[in-house]
């Protein structure tokens, strides 16, 4: 049946044009009205779809704005406020002096600042998720604006001028401290920090370690070059694995026999002239005794889980150190060449 006029023109149409002849929606219908186009004839709406947003430069490189880490050492980075154009960080390693921005970036979790020009840690105690911080190596001096960072977990300030530890008495979440190489004296304020597995106090003033008896979890404990003459106080840190004590002042090591879960045991540049007190610790791998007063390797060949000593070698003859590896064949001895003596590495002496 031949189609008539009107329909025909419509078949037409709607070959060619499509959607766009269907002519004005019916009442009640969802589809848009076909837009008039100069011609006359209608045409379908165009779909406008929202552009994505822009990305965000920083650093010579570019983020989108959901990225959630920025790493930038290469150069001090004078403007950090591109970073607040990126809400969903949550890790920010950078060299910069003006740390304002980061207030804004209410998500971070973890800051990673160096360079000399790093003193003022102020702009970070409104960023109240921070749980890890590094600023070691600055010139970070003043600690009281961490006092509100009650999130934090480990805390790296080595190498800086921090000498007062108070504020930090009631950071009761801290697992990880690190204050080497600084001008502490007194760590009074961390008695109550029962949640320290980690403690690197190497190298600063610290002259007490009493107030640390209480930190039972502590599993590594740095007190390198302390001049330390009682290890009385660390009889109660049954769960150290990791024990720093080269430099000690003295050659009583019988307070260590306890401490059966340390695997490494650092002695070295001490008068320590016998193991006898070792010889329990069942679970020691790595053992230094290089630079010290021992003349004998004998009472190592009980020491069945042994597999590093790191000895001088001029310490011992060569026959010595092979019969105690023939006696413990797992076992490696290590012989360094002798070296100067460790020298004064606290920065507020320099």
């Amino acid at each position: 049946m031949p189609l008539q006029p009107k329909a025909w023109l419509l078949a037409l149409c709607s070959t060619v044009l499509g959607a766009a002849c269907a002519g004005p929606p019916t009442p009640g219908s969802s589809r848009p009205p076909a837009v008039p186009d100069a011609t006359g004839l209608r045409r379908a709406p165009v779909a406008v779809h929202p552009s994505e947003p822009l990305p965000i430069s920083f650093c010579g490189k570019e983020y989108s704005v959901d990225a959630t880490e920025v790493v930038c050492f290469d150069d001090e980075i004078k403007d950090l406020s591109p970073l607040t154009q990126l809400p969903l960080l949550k890790s920010v390693a950078v060299v910069a002096a003006d740390l304002s921005p980061l207030t804004e970036l209410q998500e971070l979790e973890r800051i990673s600042i160096k360079g000399e020009s790093v003193a003022d840690l102020t702009p970070l105690q409104a960023n109240t998720s921070l749980r890890i911080l590094e600023a070691a190596n600055t010139n970070v001096a003043s600690l009281k604006p961490l006092a509100a960072l009650t999130n934090l977990e480990r805390l790296y300030l080595g190498h800086t001028r921090v000498h007062d530890l108070s504020p930090l008495s009631g950071l009761s979440k801290l697992r990880k401290l690190d204050v080497s190489a600084t001008a502490v004296e007194d760590v009074t304020p961390l008695a109550g920090l029962t949640a320290l597995t980690s403690l690197d106090i190497s190298d600063s003033r610290v002259r007490d370690l009493t107030p640390l008896a209480g930190l039972v979890g502590l599993e590594h404990l740095g007190v390198r070059r302390l001049q330390l003459r009682d290890l009385t106080v660390l009889e109660p840190l049954v769960n150290l694995t990791v024990l720093d004590l080269a430099g000690l002042q003295t050659a009583d090591i019988r307070p260590l026999a306890g401490l059966t879960k340390l695997h490494v045991l650092e002695l070295s540049n001490s008068p320590v002239r016998g193991l006898a007190p070792l010889s329990g610790l069942t679970a020691i791998t790595t053992l230094h005794v290089q630079n010290t007063r021992l003349r004998s390797l004998t009472s190592l060949r009980k020491m069945a889980t042994l597999r590093l000593v790191y000895v001088m070698d001029t310490q011992f003859s060569e026959a010595d150190v092979r019969k105690l590896e023939r006696a413990l064949p797992r076992l490696t001895v290590v012989q360094l060449p002798p070296k100067p003596a460790d020298t004064d590495t606290d920065p507020n002496r320099r």
